[in-house]
Protein backbone atom coordinates (compact mmCIF):
# COMPACT_ATOMS: atom_id res chain seq x y z
CA UNK A 1 0.00 0.00 0.00
CA UNK A 2 1.14 3.48 -0.75
CA UNK A 3 -0.41 6.34 1.22
CA UNK A 4 -1.80 9.26 -0.79
CA UNK A 5 -3.09 12.49 0.71
CA UNK A 6 -6.21 13.81 -1.01
CA UNK A 7 -7.56 17.31 -0.77
CA UNK A 8 -11.07 16.51 0.46
CA UNK A 9 -10.92 12.98 1.81
CA UNK A 10 -7.71 12.86 3.86
CA UNK A 11 -5.39 9.91 3.45
CA UNK A 12 -6.28 7.10 1.04
CA UNK A 13 -4.24 4.08 0.06
CA UNK A 14 -3.25 2.61 -3.29
CA UNK A 15 -3.57 -1.18 -3.27
CA UNK A 16 -1.41 -3.20 -5.67
CA UNK A 17 -0.74 -6.83 -6.39
CA UNK A 18 2.83 -7.99 -6.82
CA UNK A 19 4.39 -7.29 -10.22
CA UNK A 20 4.45 -11.04 -10.82
CA UNK A 21 0.64 -11.30 -10.38
CA UNK A 22 -0.25 -12.45 -13.91
CA UNK A 23 -3.99 -13.07 -14.44
CA UNK A 24 -4.94 -11.52 -11.11
CA UNK A 25 -7.04 -8.46 -10.28
CA UNK A 26 -8.38 -6.62 -7.27
CA UNK A 27 -12.04 -5.61 -7.61
CA UNK A 28 -13.11 -2.43 -5.79
CA UNK A 29 -16.42 -1.14 -4.48
CA UNK A 30 -16.65 2.36 -3.13
CA UNK A 31 -12.91 2.72 -3.55
CA UNK A 32 -12.07 -0.19 -1.24
CA UNK A 33 -10.97 -3.70 -2.28
CA UNK A 34 -13.78 -6.27 -1.95
CA UNK A 35 -13.00 -9.13 -4.38
CA UNK A 36 -9.99 -10.90 -5.78
CA UNK A 37 -9.86 -12.58 -9.18
CA UNK A 38 -7.25 -15.08 -10.29
CA UNK A 39 -8.33 -16.48 -13.65
CA UNK A 40 -6.23 -19.60 -13.07
CA UNK A 41 -8.13 -20.55 -9.90
CA UNK A 42 -10.01 -23.88 -10.29
CA UNK A 43 -13.15 -22.08 -9.06
CA UNK A 44 -13.42 -20.50 -12.52
CA UNK A 45 -13.08 -23.76 -14.48
CA UNK A 46 -16.79 -23.66 -15.35
CA UNK A 47 -16.32 -20.31 -17.13
CA UNK A 48 -12.85 -20.98 -18.50
CA UNK A 49 -14.13 -20.90 -22.10
CA UNK A 50 -15.58 -17.43 -21.54
CA UNK A 51 -12.37 -16.19 -19.92
CA UNK A 52 -10.16 -17.63 -22.70
CA UNK A 53 -12.16 -15.93 -25.46
CA UNK A 54 -11.90 -12.51 -23.80
CA UNK A 55 -9.05 -10.45 -25.20
CA UNK A 56 -9.27 -7.76 -22.54
CA UNK A 57 -10.70 -9.11 -19.29
CA UNK A 58 -10.46 -5.68 -17.63
CA UNK A 59 -12.81 -4.15 -20.21
CA UNK A 60 -15.11 -7.16 -20.04
CA UNK A 61 -15.41 -6.94 -16.25
CA UNK A 62 -15.97 -3.19 -16.40
CA UNK A 63 -18.82 -3.66 -18.90
CA UNK A 64 -20.39 -6.45 -16.82
CA UNK A 65 -20.20 -4.36 -13.66
CA UNK A 66 -21.81 -1.39 -15.43
CA UNK A 67 -24.59 -3.53 -16.91
CA UNK A 68 -25.37 -5.12 -13.56
CA UNK A 69 -25.30 -1.74 -11.79
CA UNK A 70 -23.35 -3.11 -8.83
CA UNK A 71 -20.82 -0.24 -8.68
CA UNK A 72 -17.77 -2.48 -8.83
CA UNK A 73 -14.63 -1.44 -10.66
CA UNK A 74 -11.31 -3.00 -11.61
CA UNK A 75 -9.28 0.16 -11.11
CA UNK A 76 -9.31 2.58 -8.24
CA UNK A 77 -8.74 6.20 -9.14
CA UNK A 78 -7.33 8.45 -6.45
CA UNK A 79 -6.51 12.06 -7.13
CA UNK A 80 -3.88 13.12 -4.66
CA UNK A 81 -0.24 13.56 -3.79
CA UNK A 82 1.87 10.76 -2.29
CA UNK A 83 3.07 12.13 1.03
CA UNK A 84 5.65 9.42 1.57
CA UNK A 85 7.95 7.85 -0.94
CA UNK A 86 7.75 4.53 0.87
CA UNK A 87 5.11 1.90 0.51
CA UNK A 88 4.44 -0.95 2.87
CA UNK A 89 3.13 -4.47 2.55
CA UNK A 90 -0.06 -5.56 4.18
CA UNK A 91 -1.84 -8.84 3.63
CA UNK A 92 -5.58 -8.75 2.97
CA UNK A 93 -8.05 -11.57 2.69
CA UNK A 94 -10.58 -10.81 -0.03
CA UNK A 95 -13.52 -12.87 -1.24
CA UNK A 96 -13.12 -14.44 -4.65
CA UNK A 97 -15.17 -12.79 -7.37
CA UNK A 98 -18.37 -14.87 -7.73
CA UNK A 99 -18.54 -16.95 -10.91
CA UNK A 100 -21.98 -15.44 -11.55
CA UNK A 101 -20.29 -12.22 -12.72
CA UNK A 102 -19.31 -14.07 -15.90
CA UNK A 103 -22.85 -15.19 -16.75
CA UNK A 104 -24.78 -13.50 -19.53
CA UNK A 105 -27.85 -12.91 -17.42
Amino acid sequence: MTPVRTLFHGTKYIYKLADSAYGEWIIYQGGEPVYYLNVFDPKYDSVKNIIQTINDITSCLTQKFELNGNKLTVERTIIGIPFESKSFLRKYTLQKLPVSFFSNE
